[in-house]
């Protein structure tokens, strides 16, 4: 299957990049062609370019007095893919969806916990907290490799710190607000690198936790490792993750006069445009498959609707772990290029013996 990117769309710059991921030549096992090794997988392809903008917010504003995350972090992004079937684009959606490893809090060791929040209940809510980190940096936890509280491992968990307390002074506000900023990166031995390129924080700084009342304290450690989206939804790099065939709108006929005047008119999303006299489709990208145009005032006009098997519309809504949305589709293309090779050399390892022996 051959996937060519024809453009990307992002909300969250002003120029838009597909850096890498534009064509990729994937086979299975008993495909005659060449199996693409991961890296030729994503970085082949053609320069995409912008089709347009729009705007998604990224944090509304700062209400717990820490600046918000980059925009770039979280964003939507959407491509069109060529030459693909509907099982293709959904085993992409599958991948992006439980195979993109992301680092997201497991374990947490609560010392104090006063406020009215249960200790599970605030142990889920910090799970939920996006941790923007550099996955790769990171190797798997495995049943040989318990963290342990006193010396967790640098190579596979990151320590984060809470420690907040209300005086229990009448000048003190009667119910305070305990936000995911108050979550503080403590690095390991070991990670020296990726505190001094401050490569690690949480997405969102005003995600509210608990909340304390005077002389109330809640102090923990959290550890976040890394995980699949196939275990837990909070290792998840994406909040929604879709494609729809692209829909192809055509005329049979040369359609003049009065009779382009009302296939125009019949469009609610002006698809069509009248062009030196005659109607020409112009934005067959807005076509909501209402079929207005298919039968105006019972006349048969000559325009043809329909879906295209082989072109799909792709969008990703990233939750901010990765630095830009388009590194979760080259991890997403990588990891699958990697399935293939392994079942590629399965396949080729096997002794099937002929039945007619």
């Amino acid at each position: 299957v051959t996937v060519s990117v024809l453009y990307c769309r992002m909300s969250h710059r002003n120029k838009a990049t597909f850096r890498d991921a534009g064509a990729v030549d994937t086979q299975t096992a008993s495909s005659p062609h060449t199996m693409a090794t991961g890296e030729q997988l994503v970085q082949r392809g053609v320069a995409p370019s912008v089709a347009g903008l729009k705007k998604r917010h990224a944090v509304p504003h700062d209400i717990c007095g820490v600046a918000p995350v980059e925009a770039d972090r979280i964003a939507t992004l959407s491509f069109d893919m060529e030459n693909v079937t509907a099982p293709f684009a959904n085993m992409l959606r599958r991948v992006i969806l439980t195979e993109v490893p992301t680092m997201a809090i497991d374990r947490v060791l609560i010392h104090e916990n006063d406020g009215v929040v249960l200790d599970e209940l605030l142990s889920h809510r910090l799970g939920l907290c996006p941790v923007a980190a550099p996955a790769e940096a990171f190797e798997f936890l495995t049943m040989a490799d318990t963290p342990d509280f006193a010396s967790p491992s640098p190579r596979h968990v990151l320590r984060f710190d809470l420690d907040v307390a209300v005086p229990n002074e009448p000048s003190a506000p009667p119910v305070t607000n305990v936000f995911s900023s108050s979550l503080q990166w403590v690095p390991l031995p070991g990670q020296e690198a990726l505190a001094e390129a401050k490569a690690v924080s949480l997405v969102h700084q005003d995600i509210l936790l608990a909340k304390l009342g005077r002389g109330q304290r809640i102090k923990l450690q959290a550890y976040a490792i890394k995980g699949l989206g196939l275990a837990h939804a909070k290792w998840a790099p994406v909040s929604a993750c879709w494609y729809d065939m692209k829909t192809e709108v055509s005329l049979t006929k040369p359609l003049t006069g009065a009779a382009a005047q009302r296939v125009v008119e019949a469009c609610p999303t002006n698809v069509f445009a009248i062009e030196d006299g005659a109607a020409r489709v112009r934005k067959a990208e807005k076509c909501t498959l209402c079929r207005e145009c298919v039968k105006v005032e019972n006349e048969d006009l000559g325009v043809v609707v329909q879906k295209d098997k082989t072109r799909v519309k792709f969008t990703i809504e990233s939750m901010g772990q990765y630095a830009h949305p388009e590194d979760i589709i080259r991890t997403a293309l990588t990891t699958f290029a990697a399935r293939c090779r392994n079942l590629k050399q399965l396949v080729g390892e096997c002794d099937i013996a002929d039945p007619k022996a």
